[in-house]
């Protein structure tokens, strides 16, 4: 129950949205900062873990995986998988010894514990930070409510956090500033009281931050760019990043996710602690996060909104400048700037159309070499360096109110950055060698752009990541240990992704890289049906095998009673198809559920999973990290080999490269990357060791081309059934009641 001297009763009552009560604004948010700041967790500055913890003598890796070792009693139908102890072996070898291992560990593996077990003892025994990092922030939040709460209850004395890139964290000056110019701004009062409660909260969190921060509240994240430091008042007292900081110098094992990893090696900020060793899992998305990481992107609205936020034009999410700074000097070159803008990026603009998701560009494509585009560009940069120092120079003016001194820093510290953005984007300084190119929003405008300003997007991005990741990291760390459940890759089994993580040349103090497959516990010769469609249109004439698809996609939903997941490559086919058999399906009883984002992901699996009579069309996002188990899921159908189209830029560039030095582009990076794709899509299908289902393929090149070997080869012994498409519903039907299918000519027999 809110009592009056409640901080956040008063803010309430303060922004209106207490009935009959009515208080001032400034008061309150001053009383909140204050019971804020009591809040606040006070981290030990101290980065040692003390000595080594002596662990029982005894109780080796083998111990804790045998059928009545400790970690029996803690798991819940538990049972010794050899594939679990023989990889918890390997990571102990590569951990103890220096190595650096890569580790396939089919789906039923249980690779988390695999990993967890022999890195606790290894960082516990050895006093060392082991930093652990996924792909995406739920992997790393099971890590954390799941797996790590099992360690800790059989090593005392382990230690672990949990860290999220800083964007993901509350920056407590910017939002004492919103509470402030509340009455101003375009948030509504009850927005900002939800959010006064979340910081509130997370801010008596002894352990760990609330989880991070909603990606919806971007207008507060204590992003580096914006980020003034010690200079803070909130640094040494309440600060959500320093606190994360204060926490991640005093564990053995660190979660991480890949992006942050990567971002501290870019840019080290010492947001990370020191660590020896490293265990990357969801590994092969390793080099798809490091191009995007070590590369950068600017718009024109980036540079001009934070013009006119100088210049007081417009009240950026009600925090303008204070009117004081936006005048004389500083005001007037915030103006002049404001008019260099267009004349940097218009001229990209009219290289590509509207829409144009990514095209390359050099100097040349522009009028004159691109000269007055170089001049343009080379003045704004270092007119955004002086603003810079015109704002630190007057946030350091004697008498300058505290949170006004912090707010100038802040705007100072996004001025330098965008300068230095700005020479990347155009090739000014570039340490590696890299692709430059631009992409265009619907009419013209760069995604999220202002409606005002027609804009492109300009990017920069290492044309190879390899070298960068073997000199950064796997070069800086003792041990590394990379899994998934697909590394290797028919036929050049895990060449592949050593050449694109710069494994390939790496030597270390025991003599290079070693792997290591571990099959799954399931038996997927009795589990799953692969069943392909051999008289299907070749996928790349679009429309006729669009519509060839949709004559035969409802009748193998309706077999499978809907509980079924089909897996697109590109929105236009999935869009085509979903407009031919909508109607019918939802005639029949089926829920079709179309993605459209990334955002209902969710909400559209947890559909799937409760209710019979659901279809997914899913792109991108559905073909990895699906986990629904039992008969809710009994179909997955793969529209067509997940072959890249290759409109990036960047992937061009790679492919004319190879080209260019003898080799096939086809060969040796568009099928390895296709067979990992196909690999995680058909692993949506079997989850426990009860599933049954079948994988359906549509695309007749997995029997027609020769280098359909390479997909079936990546796949892991299930049952094959090849034939006419109008033959595909019946075997389905035979499959999922549990009877054999009748022999298919798959061709020869692998």
């Amino acid at each position: 129950m809110k009592v009056a001297h409640d901080p956040l009763y008063r803010l309430r009552v303060a922004l209106g949205l207490v009935p009959g009560e009515t208080g001032e604004l400034g008061p309150a948010v001053a009383e909140y900062s204050t019971a804020l700041r009591q809040r606040a967790v006070h981290g030990a500055p101290g980065t040692d873990h003390g000595p080594p913890v002596v662990l029982p003598p005894e109780l080796s890796v083998d111990d804790y995986f045998r059928p009545d070792g400790p970690l029996s009693t803690l798991v819940s139908g538990w049972e010794t998988r050899p594939s679990q102890l023989e990889m918890a072996r390997r990571v102990e070898r590569a951990l103890h010894e220096g190595r650096t291992l890569l580790a396939e560990a089919g789906t039923g593996t249980g690779k988390s514990l695999a990993y967890l077990v022999p890195a606790a003892i290894w960082a516990m025994a050895n006093g060392e930070t082991l930093v652990v990092s996924t792909y995406t922030v739920n992997l790393q939040e099971q890590l954390w409510n799941k797996e790590i709460p099992l360690l800790e209850k059989r090593f005392p004395g382990l230690a672990a956090a949990i860290m999220f890139g800083r964007s993901r964290y509350p920056c407590l000056d910017k939002f004492l500033d919103h509470l402030a110019s509340a009455p101003a701004t375009a948030v509504p009062p009850s927005t900002l009281a939800a959010r006064a409660a979340w910081i509130y909260e997370a801010a008596g969190q002894e352990k760990a931050a609330r989880g991070p921060m909603p990606e919806s509240w971007g207008d507060l994240a204590a992003v580096s760019e914006e980020c003034t430091g010690e200079e803070c008042e909130w640094f040494r007292s309440g600060c959500f990043v320093t606190e994360a900081r204060r926490r991640a110098a005093q564990v053995h094992i660190l979660v991480v996710n890949h992006a942050l990893l990567l971002a501290e090696l870019k840019a080290p900020a010492n947001f990370l602690p020191p660590y020896k060793a490293v265990i990357i899992d969801e590994a092969h998305h390793l080099p798809a996060v490091a191009q995007d990481q070590f590369g950068e992107r600017l718009t024109d609205d980036d540079i001009a909104r934070f013009l006119e936020t100088i210049t007081g034009r417009q009240a950026r999410r009600g925090q303008p400048l204070l009117a004081a700074v936006s005048t004389g000097e500083i005001a007037a070159l915030a103006g002049k700037l404001t008019e260099m803008v267009p004349l940097v990026f218009d001229p990209f603009g009219k290289l590509a159309p509207p829409g144009t998701s990514g095209q390359a560009w050099v100097w040349e494509d522009l009028p004159a070499g691109g000269e007055g585009v170089r001049g343009a560009a080379s003045e704004l940069a270092a007119g955004l360096g002086r603003l810079a120092e015109l704002l630190h120079r007057r946030a350091e003016e004697e008498g300058t109110d505290r949170r006004d001194r912090s707010r100038i820093a802040r705007q100072a510290q996004k001025a330098a950055s965008l300068a230095m953005r700005l020479q990347a984007v155009l090739g000014v300084a570039a340490p590696e060698e890299m692709v430059y190119w631009l992409k265009t929003g619907a009419n013209g405008r760069a995604p999220g752009g202002s409606p005002r300003r027609t804009g492109v997007e300009l990017c920069a991005t290492p044309l190879h990541t390899g070298d960068i990741l073997r000199d950064r990291l796997w070069s800086q760390v003792e041990a590394a240990v990379l899994t998934s459940a697909a590394l290797a890759t028919p036929p050049r089994g895990f060449r592949f992704l050593e050449e694109e993580l710069g494994l390939d040349r790496l030597e270390n103090a025991s003599g290079g890289v070693s792997q290591v497959v571990l099959p799954s516990p399931f038996h997927y010769r009795d589990q799953a049906l692969v069943a392909v469609a051999t008289d299907l249109p070749d996928p790349r004439a679009a429309d006729e095998f669009v519509a060839a698809v949709a004559r035969v996609l409802p009748a193998l939903v309706r077999q499978a009673g809907g509980r079924t997941l089909v897996l697109f490559t590109a929105r236009e086919m999935l869009r085509a198809v979903h407009a031919l058999v909508a109607d019918e399906l939802n005639a029949a009883g089926i829920e079709v559920l179309a993605q459209e984002g990334d955002s209902e992901r969710g909400a559209m699996l947890n559909r799937l999973a409760q209710n019979d009579g659901t279809v997914i069309f899913g792109l991108q996002s559905f073909w990895e990290g699906v986990d629904v188990t039992g008969p809710a899921l009994s179909q997955v159908v793969i529209v067509r080999l997940p072959f890249e189209h290759y409109q990036n830029p960047v992937q061009q560039a790679r492919l004319a490269e190879i080209e260019r030095q003898g080799g096939s582009g086809f060969l040796h990076l568009s099928l390895p990357a296709a067979v990992l794709r196909f690999r995680q899509g058909f692993g949506r299908l079997v989850r426990t060791s009860t599933d049954r289902g079948v994988v359906v393929v549509l695309d007749p090149r997995l029997y027609t081309a020769r280098y359909g070997r390479a997909f079936w080869d990546a796949l892991p012994g299930p049952r094959r059934w090849c034939g006419p498409a109008g033959e595909l519903p019946e075997i389905v039907g035979r499959w999922l009641s549990g009877q054999e299918p009748p022999s298919g000519d798959c061709g020869e027999v692998f």
